[in-house]
């Protein structure tokens, strides 16, 4: 409850007439359209990257019924759950290197890893429960009971089918997408070009790294940490410097940033203190659509636009930054 005679200038008293968080996430989306244009990217270079169309495996993954461990292949029909069987060993297929023609009927294959299971055969028995009873020129296959038919065997297609959907349009690629891709033979996809977000550090007590400190000057801590963000999100950052305190100076530079980038997300500058420039400037050459939030930490942030790039203000305090930036930019950038 708020305290009686508590001052309105309060930095903790949160003002209901400010947007609320979820007035600015739709304000936000509204005013947010996708960037339309993609590239084709090596599967070795997509990671991180947006897939700008939804990718089908173009056959089945694996390929073929395959064994799951070492062992004897054989037909379920050839054997007795109850009791086993013991069956003569007719040969022998190794990954990459298949039996070639077809088993005798009633006869136990030798088997290994991976290896294609051969046709008419359906089930491996594990080595380690196998007991093998050679019997003159012939060795045969003491196979366990209790096994079930197609015991140990890895079906085709059991990973994707043909058609199965790889990845979605707007995924971003994580390393198991990276796989998977590449376990249907694809080396290259289109992807979403990145968005280019200009990274903005504002004040006369920020210096960069590097740089011995004055008395009452602080490190750029933001400008590290949004860089970092960013990159999490498949966004492409670009540091652009630390802006005086000067509002040509504020208004020249984001002036410029705003031809190349798709957004610029400055950080510090956003109040209403007299050495406060951003809104300042980015009213006077682009639009404000959303300032001030009844969010803490976070409550001048604001977003607006510079002919068709975007502009995202946050505070200058770094955990300030921080949660605005996982609660507005990444669903921003992500759209």
């Amino acid at each position: 409850p708020v305290m009686p005679n508590r001052p309105v200038d309060d930095c903790f008293f949160t003002d209901q007439d400010r947007l609320t968080h979820r007035e600015a996430l739709e304000l936000i989306a509204a005013r947010v359209e996708p960037v339309g244009a993609s590239e084709p990217v090596a599967l070795r270079d997509a990671l991180g990257r947006i897939a700008a169309t939804t990718v089908a495996a173009p056959r089945p993954v694996p390929g073929h019924a395959n064994a799951a461990v070492d062992g004897y292949a054989f037909a379920s029909g050839d054997y007795d759950p109850a009791a086993g069987a013991r069956l003569p060993v007719a040969g022998r297929a190794a990954a990459g290197t298949p039996l070639a023609g077809h088993p005798p009927p009633g006869t136990a294959v030798r088997i290994f890893t991976g290896a294609v299971i051969p046709d008419g055969l359906d089930s491996v028995a594990m080595q380690e429960d196998v007991r093998l009873e050679p019997d003159g020129a012939t060795t045969f296959a003491r196979l366990p009971a209790g096994l079930k038919a197609g015991a140990n065997r890895r079906k085709a297609g059991e990973d994707l089918a043909a058609g199965d959907p790889i990845v979605t349009a707007g995924q971003r690629l994580r390393p198991q997408e990276i796989a998977g891709l590449a376990s249907a033979g694809i080396a290259q996809l289109a992807c979403r070009m990145p968005v280019e977000v200009a990274l903005v550090s504002s004040g006369d007590e920020v210096v960069p790294l590097g740089q011995e400190l004055l008395p009452g000057q602080v490190h750029d801590a933001n400008a590290p940490m949004l860089e970092a963000l960013v990159g999490t999100t498949g966004a492409r950052p670009n540091p652009i410097g630390i802006l005086r305190d000067d509002r040509a100076l504020v208004r020249s530079a984001l002036s410029e940033a705003a031809l190349t980038s798709d957004l610029i997300i400055s950080s510090g500058g956003a109040s209403q203190g007299e050495e406060d420039h951003i809104a300042t400037a980015l009213a006077e050459i682009g639009h404000r659509h959303l300032w001030q939030i009844a969010v803490k930490p976070g409550r001048p942030m604001l977003f607006g636009q510079i002919g068709r790039c975007l502009y995202l203000g946050l505070p200058g305090n770094p955990v300030a930054v921080f949660v605005c930036f996982l609660l507005y930019a990444r669903p921003l950038i992500r759209r």
